[in-house]
C-alpha cells in the first residue's frame, strides 16, 4: 500500500504515513476508482458505470494518465493531527522567565547576605560634643566637662558579618585615657555611635582621639580610621581636687596604719591612743565633702606617722642602752672568768690582763690574748718575764667558762 500523499511504501493496516505523517486513506473498491486529470478532482464521472460485466475505465488510451504525485518538496504537505507539545515560543518564554526569576532571585540572596549594593564599612563623621550636645572648640575644650565623642559610620553586611568600632582617647604623653570597644549593627544609610568621657586633670596638652571601625564578611575584611585633637588648659576639675584630696588623705592614713602596726609587732610600746586616733581619722573620711576636711584628715595621717617614729626611736634606744650595759656587764664577767682560769692554771707567770678581747654580738662566745708577768715567787729564773697566751671563752647555763687555746 502506498501514501496517497507522498507516494511512500506503506504497511498493511498502518494509520499514519511514516514518511510524511499523512494519514491513511481507506481502500476504495477497484470499480469505483476513478482517475481524474488534476484539478478535476471535484466533478462527477458523466459515464456511471455498467451493471453488467465491470470494464476498466483506466485501460482506455482515449483517457491520459496521472502524472505522479508530486514529491513533499514541491508542495504543501498536510499536517498530521498536532500532538500535544509545548511550543517553541512558549519554551523561550519559560526559559527567559526562569532567567529573569533566578536574577532577581539572585538579587535578593545578595540583599539579604550584603545588606543591598556592596559590603560597605566607613567613617563619614568624628566629632566632639558637650553632654548638652553643644558643639566644642577644640581650642578650648572645657575641664571636668562630660564629653562625647560622636562617630558617624555607613556599616553594611550580611547575616554573616561583623563589625565592630574602637575608640582611644590618648593625653600628650601617649597615655590612655578613655579606651572601649563597641558592636556595629548593620544598617541602610548612616549611623551616629557615641563614647562619653571626662577629662579632670590637664597639664595644659593636646589629646588625641583615635578610632578605628573593622569589618568582616566571608573572608573579606574593611578597615579604616580617623582622628581628632583636641586641648584642654592646664589645671583640675573642682570634683578632681576634691577626688585627690581625699585619696592623698586616705593614703597618709594608710601609711599610719602600717606603722602602728609596725610599732605593735615590734616594740612592746603602749599603742592605744594612736590606734584610737587613727580608727576615728579613717571615719572622719568616709564623710568628708570638702578639700578642707581632707586636708585635715592627711595633716592627722602625718601626726600619726610622726608620733609613731618619735616612739619606736625612744623605744630603740632605750633598747641599745640596755644592750650595750647588758654587753658591758657580760665582757667583763667574760674576762674575769679568763683571768680566774689564767690564775688557776698557770704556774710561770701571774696573769695581768686579757687583750685583743672579742665578744660576739649574740654575748656567747670570746677570744683574747692572755697577758701575764713571771714573778720571783713563781718563776725566779724568769722574774720579769711577760707570757701571751691565747684564750677563748663560751657561755654555758648563763656562766662563761674558759680555756687556753694553747699553753707555754
Amino acid at each position: 500500500m502506498k501514501c496517497a500523499n507522498c507516494g511512500s511504501e506503506m504497511k498493511a493496516g498502518s494509520r499514519f504515513c511514516t514518511n510524511c505523517g499523512a494519514v491513511a486513506q481507506p481502500p476504495v473498491p477497484h470499480e469505483a476508482q476513478t482517475h481524474r486529470p488534476p484539478g478535476q478532482e471535484g466533478t462527477q464521472d458523466a459515464t456511471p458505470a455498467s451493471s453488467t460485466a465491470p470494464t476498466v475505465q483506466t485501460a482506455q488510451p482515449q483517457i491520459p494518465v496521472p502524472p505522479p504525485p508530486p514529491m513533499e518538496a514541491d508542495m504543501a504537505v498536510p499536517q498530521p493531527p498536532p500532538e500535544k507539545r509545548v511550543g517553541k515560543g512558549w519554551v523561550i518564554a519559560i526559559i527567559v522567565g526562569v532567567v529573569i526569576i533566578a536574577g532577581t532571585a539572585s538579587g535578593l540572596l545578595v540583599w539579604k547576605f550584603t545588606g543591598g549594593d556592596k559590603f560597605t564599612a566607613e567613617i563619614v563623621g568624628l566629632e566632639l560634643v558637650t553632654a548638652q550636645g553643644r558643639e566644642v572648640d577644640l581650642k578650648d575644650v572645657p575641664l571636668g566637662e562630660g564629653l562625647y565623642l560622636n562617630i558617624t559610620v555607613e556599616v553594611d553586611y550580611g547575616d554573616k558579618g561583623e563589625a565592630s568600632l574602637s575608640v582611644a582617647v590618648l593625653d600628650g604623653s601617649d597615655e590612655e585615657v578613655l579606651s572601649d570597644t563597641s558592636e556595629v549593627e548593620a544598617a541602610k544609610g548612616s549611623q551616629t555611635i557615641e563614647f562619653d568621657f571626662l577629662i579632670r586633670w590637664s597639664e595644659g596638652e593636646t589629646f588625641t582621639a583615635k578610632v578605628e571601625l573593622e569589618a568582616e564578611e566571608g573572608g573579606e575584611k574593611i578597615t579604616a580610621a580617623d582622628s581628632l585633637k583636641f586641648y584642654i588648659e592646664e589645671g583640675m576639675s573642682s570634683e578632681m581636687t576634691l577626688e585627690m584630696a581625699l585619696m592623698e588623705a586616705e593614703d597618709k592614713l594608710d601609711e599610719a596604719n602600717d606603722a602602728v602596726v609596725d610599732l605593735i609587732s615590734t616594740t612592746d610600746v603602749n599603742t592605744e591612743d594612736l590606734v584610737q586616733r587613727l580608727t576615728t581619722a579613717y571615719a572622719d573620711l568616709d564623710k568628708a565633702e570638702d578639700d578642707e576636711r581632707a586636708a585635715s584628715i592627711y595633716k592627722t595621717g602625718e601626726e600619726l606617722l610622726a608620733e609613731c617614729a618619735s616612739r619606736k626611736a625612744a623605744w630603740e634606744e632605750k633598747q641599745r642602752q640596755q644592750d650595750e650595759a647588758a654587753r658591758q656587764s657580760d665582757i667583763a664577767a667574760c674576762q674575769q672568768a679568763m683571768l680566774d682560769y689564767a690564775w688557776n692554771t698557770m704556774t710561770q707567770c701571774e696573769p695581768v690582763r686579757i687583750d685583743n678581747f672579742w665578744m660576739n654580738d649574740a654575748r656567747t662566745e670570746a677570744a683574747g690574748i692572755m697577758v701575764g708577768m713571771a714573778t720571783a715567787h713563781r718563776n725566779p729564773e724568769q722574774a720579769g718575764d711577760i707570757f701571751m697566751v691565747p684564750i677563748n671563752a663560751y657561755k654555758q647555763n648563763g656562766q662563761w667558762v674558759a680555756s687556753f687555746v694553747s699553753s707555754t
